[in-house]
């Protein structure tokens, strides 16, 4: 059911993707398609494999399956994709793939912690250390932005292989709330780059005001919104 829901979403979703209809978003929305539809002939592969062999424990199939969803869900190592598609479509698309596109391959994941807990354990470690280091020296604001998930899901990743759901969809809440009115903002002020990022921030203090707070909040700097469910990982893990 879940994969049947992710290609229907796919269908439903590469078409918004091409809204503006010019080059770099055609170029976007199939690099995506081709993307998806990589992580989906994979996922379908090894989860056959998988039922045909009557186990779950862990072994290639069952690497090959956490692979294809971290494909679907652009988590390193397999995001090379994601960055790209991102600096390449508007910012309202950029807002559904970064929040609600994620939903279902996360819910997989989740499903698949029990058996693979060590491998996603080090993968979440690698998400997060991706996001860091790979963020820092971009110029496209969606660049940034898309790393900025990547490190986020790493952290979102750690909550869940210490078994606490919860804890985990409160993460990805707060998450959503964060870079939705941040990603309106760019909208509304067409921010591409860090250059035009500065040139917002001369145009009203209110505007400069939130897109800091914003900002600092989805970094994690306490005592902001965004520092809580970093704490929450660290309390969790005791």
């Amino acid at each position: 059911f879940l994969w049947i829901s992710m290609e229907l979403n796919l269908l439903s979703f590469t078409p918004i993707m091409m809204v503006g209809k010019n080059n770099p978003e055609i170029e976007g929305s199939i690099t995506y398609f081709l993307a998806q539809a990589t992580g989906s002939a994979i996922l379908l592969f090894s989860s056959s494999m998988l039922w045909m062999l009557q186990t779950w424990s862990p072994n290639s199939f069952a690497l090959f399956l956490t692979f294809s969803i971290l494909l679907k869900m652009s988590g390193a190592p397999c995001h090379f994709w994601y960055p790209s598609v991102m600096s390449s479509i508007s910012w309202i698309p950029c807002l559904i793939l970064s929040t609600w596109q994620k939903v279902a391959p996360i819910s997989i994941l989740a499903f698949l912690l029990p058996t693979n807990s060590n491998i996603i354990t080090t993968l979440a470690g690698l998400n997060a250390l991706t996001g860091g280091i790979m963020g820092m020296n971009q110029n496209s604001m969606r660049s940034i932005m898309a790393f900025s998930s990547i490190g986020q899901m790493g952290w979102m990743m750690s909550l869940m292989t210490i078994y606490k759901p919860v804890a985990s969809v409160l993460y990805f809440i707060i998450y959503m709330s964060l870079i939705a009115p941040l990603f309106l903002i760019f909208n509304n002020l067409n921010t591409k780059t860090i250059k035009s990022l500065n040139k917002s921030y001369s145009k009203s203090t209110l505007i400069q005001a939130s897109i800091s707070l914003l900002l600092l909040s989805i970094a994690g700097l306490p005592p902001l919104t965004g520092f809580f469910p970093k704490l929450m990982t660290f309390f969790s893990s005791d």
